[in-house]
């Protein structure tokens, strides 16, 4: 994965931590904070940041062109 903070791509890794399959939830943490700064590096620490973040992630996702 290129590195990237389009706010698209962090709105499909959020929601990919909570695939049924570890390997792409633990992708998706890993991606999270090398490329967001998330500075998580637990399933519940990537949690609470998504949680804190979810809501202006897709906002701004939105605000993007298709």
């Amino acid at each position: 994965m290129a590195p990237t903070r389009d706010p698209r791509v962090a709105v499909a890794l959020g929601e990919a931590l909570t695939d049924p399959a570890s390997a792409v939830s633990v992708a998706a943490i890993q991606a999270i904070d090398s490329h967001y700064g998330a500075v998580c590096f637990t399933l519940v620490e990537v949690g609470r940041w998504w949680e804190a973040n979810e809501a202006d992630l897709r906002r701004r996702a939105k605000e993007l062109p298709r």
